[in-house]
């Protein structure tokens, strides 16, 4: 019950075995363990249409997901989130609008996001902007608890979970506008068919895989509908060049 209002609040400690901390988490200091819960920690990226990513766009923004699977019953959840820059391990932040009972503690360079009371809902979503281009791979840290709520440091469980992610390599590919253009692609996420429309013929269509590499072009200047049936599910990039020389970039989702 010492650490109720969250660890980095009362002790001032990390507690989600990130690098530069202790190595402990709740589980390991006595505490939060001992139960039937079984909690397994996830923490997942979304897009703001709730579609699962590993990479990340520069500035913009997203939902972090924390899921705690477990057995039984509890009374309430916790846990305490870092995020990290892989090169250096230094601190990331962007979080904001906090749910509810969640909070933000400033240790050193590191902006820790955990919980300010038992949390009685689960997942846990967080809204987080991503940083400015060229800060590469990002790490995300986190520690769950799942507990019994009464009073005492047993009968509950906990557990520690990493999330990984990556700059988007196609983020330096933005709007170039040669000449003014309205383009249209719909609707995204897309399953089988994509409808483009534009005030300007169109030359040229490619699809572009976040590894770079072209996947489907098509050169028409009547093209308004291309099949994405036969793509994998993930995100592309759209390459328009109309026929007045205006590049168009664009994102899709492919379901």
């Amino acid at each position: 019950m010492s650490n109720r209002s969250g660890r980095a609040f009362t002790s001032g400690n990390g507690a989600t075995t990130a690098p530069g901390e202790s190595g402990t988490y709740c589980g390991s200091f006595g505490c939060h363990f001992s139960g039937s819960f079984d909690p397994e920690g996830q923490i997942k990226l979304l897009t703001t249409d709730s579609l699962e990513v590993d990479k990340y766009i520069p500035g913009e923004g997203y939902i972090i997901k924390i899921n705690i699977e477990h057995n039984g019953t509890p009374a309430g959840y916790g846990f305490q989130l870092v995020g990290l820059k892989s090169d250096d391990n230094s601190g990331i932040s962007g979080f904001t609008n906090l749910p509810n009972k969640v909070q933000q503690v400033s240790l050193g360079d590191r902006q820790y996001i955990e919980h300010e009371d038992i949390l009685q809902t689960n997942p846990i979503y967080l809204n987080w902007t991503a940083p400015e281009s060229g800060i590469g791979n990002i790490d995300f840290y986190g520690a769950v608890n799942v507990v019994n709520g009464n009073s005492e440091s047993t009968g509950d469980g906990a557990d520690t979970t990493q999330l990984k992610i990556t700059e988007d390599i196609m983020s330096s590919l933005s709007e170039y506008k040669l000449n003014s253009a309205t383009i249209l692609v719909y609707p995204n996420p897309a399953s089988d068919l994509i409808n483009i429309e534009s005030n300007q013929s169109i030359n040229s269509v490619s699809i572009i895989n976040l590894e770079g590499r072209m996947v489907k072009s098509i050169s028409s200047p009547n093209l308004k509908i291309m099949d994405v049936s036969n793509l994998h599910a993930g995100v592309y990039v759209i390459h328009i060049i109309t026929g007045v020389g205006t590049i168009e970039v664009k994102r899709i989702f492919i379901n």
